[in-house]
């Protein structure tokens, strides 16, 4: 017995159901008190009660039978799938393989089905009964909830992960070359150099995150459409670009290795004496190892704003060791600065500096007088007097210390006003919420400082340049960076159908972005409080394959994207999610 709105939670594997004939006819199931019970709940998870309430014909009266149910079942929720974890045979299955082949075949689910339907009607039915489970095996495997990766990661990131092959394999060609040259005293090849090897991994990994150089890797990414390749082809470079943050933490990580080797060597040049040269030296791993315990998708995921300024600030003291180290190694080997620029691990040093201080140097800095708030019931959008590229992501911060990643969408030039830019932001955390309310009070925000990046990096959408027919579905604030593709596809070039899934789109966003989308062709407006909440699993692949769509994207938040992701993807059509913390 529980209270109202309490989750009951089932221990048990397998009862006995007994099957008693009626006046009728028809077999009387505890199971089918249940379905009727929860009948409307069912029909809008495209389930049919009317496939469950009908007892085998094989099944005789007081029949042992099966029934596994497994997970919880919220009372609260109405539409709380009925039948996702409930399992039904006539002997209990070892193995989920078994249970597959008895229970979920075709013929098995056609004897109970009645007789007048046709095999259409009742194909549909069996695909509708068999998509859980579906949904559930579009992960390659299951990993234990103790780790530090999330089971709904594995796939839409499997990109992610290729980048660590062939840096691992690079690393070792690399260590067996120094194993062998570096006690030579004068290298011939500055590879031989430790210090090259320790200070090489850490520019590179800058470099990555480099906001030009990712403007780089898309134009790249958008020549394979030129080369013929195929889609396959097109898709798998698209994801390697979406997912080079996998190179930044691999290079992290082979930094943090040389380092060490390049401090225990540092150590016995100076013979064993614990110096500025020898502690800066080692100082530097310890920073490193800091660096990369923090960026533990556990630890990252659960401290997202501590991770964002640790990694920050404790980066930025790295490299002041760095550049203090080099100097003392300078000082006491080289004889003048044109000796010393002459080594890599000056040049790399000069070079990574330049790209962590330019970023910080061309910021945007405005008031909030000096911009357009427009304010609905649940979201803001922030009208900013400059250009932005298309396809992009800003830093916005209020304080300059909190910087938060948001979708920044351009407007058409208007003579009036000049170039334009837009941030649609919805209430999602402590900042947002805050800044939402304060933005619905007039004259609130006129002083508050808003500080934004003038390199605005590239964000996944950009890979809708390497596709002619584009299905896209969007859910909340996700439509932002969305709305300049499909006002300008005949410019672009690129057909695009569109599924916006919201709540009450007039009322909770600003009246400007719907009155933008509304005429236009193949873009749908979904509202949630007039229509039943849709399976986005099933309606992405129908729409996507009735408009005949070569990918699909799709801009929502984490667990949705990902959910939808693994779903589309195991139907072999391309999907593109918009990627958190990569």
């Amino acid at each position: 017995k529980t209270r109202r709105g309490q989750k009951r939670r089932f221990s048990f594997s397998y009862v006995r159901v007994t099957y008693q004939k009626s006046n009728e006819g028809r077999p009387h199931c505890p199971l089918n008190m249940l379905l009727d019970k929860k009948s409307n709940s069912m029909k809008r998870n495209s389930y049919s009660s009317s496939d469950y309430d009908k007892c085998p014909k094989s099944a005789s009266m007081d029949e042992e039978v099966g029934l596994e149910i497994s997970g919880t079942y919220d009372d609260s929720s109405e539409t709380t799938s009925l039948l996702a974890n409930v399992r039904v045979s006539k002997n209990s299955p070892s193995t989920v393989a078994e249970y597959k082949k008895m229970a979920l075949t075709p013929r098995a689910l056609s004897q109970q089905t009645a007789g007048t339907k046709s095999k259409k009607q009742s194909q549909s039915e069996l695909d509708a009964i068999k998509l859980a489970d579906e949904i559930r095996g579009a992960l390659i495997f299951d990993i234990p909830a103790m780790c530090c990766f999330k089971a709904y990661t594995v796939r839409i990131y499997l990109h992610y992960w290729l980048w660590q092959i062939p840096v691992l394999l690079t690393n070792i060609v690399l260590f067996c070359v120094w194993n062998t040259t570096h006690n030579n005293p004068k290298p011939k090849i500055a590879l031989t150099e430790v210090g090259f090897l320790a200070v090489g991994p850490v520019f590179l990994s800058s470099l990555v995150r480099d906001k030009i150089f990712l403007w780089g890797v898309y134009w790249s990414v958008k020549q394979t459409m030129h080369f013929g390749c195929t889609k396959y082809a097109r898709y798998h470079i698209s994801r390697l670009a979406d997912c080079i943050g996998g190179l930044h933490s691999s290079m992290g990580v082979t930094a943090l290795v040389w380092n060490i080797i390049y401090a225990i060597g540092a150590f016995i040049r100076e013979g064993y004496e614990v110096n500025l040269r020898s502690g800066t030296a080692w100082a530097l791993p310890l920073l490193l190892m800091v660096i990369c315990m923090s960026a533990l998708p556990c630890l990252r995921h659960h401290f997202h704003n501590s991770f964002e300024i640790l990694h920050r600030y404790l980066s930025w003291l790295a490299l002041s060791l760095l550049i203090v180290h080099v100097v003392l190694i300078n000082l006491h080997h080289s004889n003048s600065v044109g000796e010393a620029l002459q080594d890599s691990p000056s040049v790399l040093a000069i070079l990574i500096t330049v790209l962590t201080v330019y970023p910080w140097v061309i910021m945007h800095r405005i008031k909030g007088r000096d911009m357009e708030i427009l304010s609905a019931a649940g979201s803001t959008a922030f009208i900013f007097p400059w250009w932005a590229p298309m396809g992009a992501v800003c830093k916005l911060s209020t304080d300059f210390v909190e910087f938060h990643v948001m979708g920044i969408t351009p407007l058409p030039y208007d003579e009036q006003h000049g170039h334009r830019c837009f941030v649609l932001m919805k209430s999602l955390g402590d900042w947002t919420s805050s800044l939402n309310e304060r933005a619905k009070v007039p004259g609130l925000l006129d002083n508050t400082s808003f500080y934004m990046g003038r390199i605005k990096p590239p964000n996944f959408t950009q890979g809708l340049f390497n596709w002619n027919r584009v299905f896209v579905l969007t859910t909340g604030a996700g439509i932002a960076p969305l709305i300049p593709y499909v006002v300008n596809s005949d410019y672009l070039d690129i057909h695009i159908s569109l599924i916006w899934v919201a709540r009450d789109h007039a009322k909770t966003y600003p009246k400007f972005i719907v009155d933008i989308l509304e005429p236009l062709d193949d873009v749908i407006l979904y509202d949630t409080t007039k229509n039943p909440r849709p399976n986005l699993c099933t309606m992405t692949v129908e729409k996507a394959r009735e408009f005949n769509a070569e990918a699909v994207f799709i801009v929502s938040n984490p667990q949705m994207a990902y959910h939808v992701s693994n779903y589309v993807l195991k139907q072999g059509i391309p999907v593109f999610a918009s990627n958190f913390d990569v």
